[in-house]
């Protein structure tokens, strides 16, 4: 399947490695990056990568999320509440799970991505 766009710039590198890894490996699973999604009374919210087919979000949050910062931790929840209150299934995967287990990150979500695909058929 063809790509829509590419990062716009503001990818982080650990981003940018699994766009790459999905790219190459799981050409089947069409997804968009930073891409808006508008939910009611919050704005909106800019994710990593969007499967608009199967609706499906993946972040990849950087450490300060999980480990440090508590102010961090509450926006992503309620980032992932928003959307998922809108119909998104959000996986969140650390920069050390996408580094480190890319393959595993990747299975996650082309199994989310296949599941939702053998229940439309």
């Amino acid at each position: 399947m063809s790509w829509k766009r590419h990062f716009r710039g503001n990818h982080t590198e650990t981003a940018m490695f699994l766009f790459k890894y999905l790219k190459k490996h799981y050409p089947h699973c069409y997804f968009v990056t930073e891409e808006t999604i508008k939910t009611c009374g919050q704005g909106g919210f800019i994710v990593d990568f969007l499967f608009k087919e199967v609706n499906l979000i993946v972040e990849v949050d950087g450490e300060a999320v999980h480990n440090h910062s508590d102010i961090q931790r509450v926006k992503t929840i309620r980032k992932k509440e928003a959307l998922e209150s809108i119909g998104y299934k959000v996986l969140n995967f650390t920069n050390y799970e996408v580094r480190h287990s890319v393959d595993k990150v990747a299975h996650a979500i082309e199994s989310h991505y296949l599941a939702v695909e053998r229940g439309r058929s």
